[in-house]
């Protein structure tokens, strides 16, 4: 009994691990953790974009992970936006990725974070649309 108590446990260990990936980019593969650059180690236009971001979305930036995320979801706006992807599909795609489990967001909220990259010229800092 004990040896197959341990054996469902590394199955369900396996299950649940298995799946490393970023839910709000589709089709990504697993990721190595890579160190945050800090946020006086990045662009003007990046530090710019998390201050406004977390004037509006404070939990979206209220520790390094979070702000390191919200500039790869800012990245990722920037390549829908690069692809040619129509503005209501570009808004709706922002608010889902940049959404949190503390933090929901709506299709006015995508607007205005697509705002806020636009406004910040944080695409060019990526080097998107250049």
């Amino acid at each position: 009994m004990f040896g197959l108590v341990i054996g469902v446990s590394a199955v369900v260990i396996a299950i649940t691990t298995s799946g490393d990936h970023d839910a709000r980019s589709p089709g990504s593969t697993s990721h190595t953790q890579t160190p945050i650059v800090p946020l006086s180690g990045r662009p003007l236009a990046q530090s710019r974009f998390i201050t406004d971001l977390s004037a509006y979305y404070p939990a979206l930036t209220s520790t390094a992970k979070r702000w390191d995320s919200a500039l790869t979801d800012a990245e990722n706006t920037c390549l829908d936006i690069d692809a040619g992807k129509d503005a209501n599909t570009v808004m709706r795609n922002t608010a889902l990725r940049f959404q949190r489990d503390d933090a929901e967001l709506s299709w006015a909220d995508g607007r205005r974070i697509v705002r806020m990259v636009e406004e910040h010229e944080v695409c060019a800092s990526f080097g998107i649309g250049i």
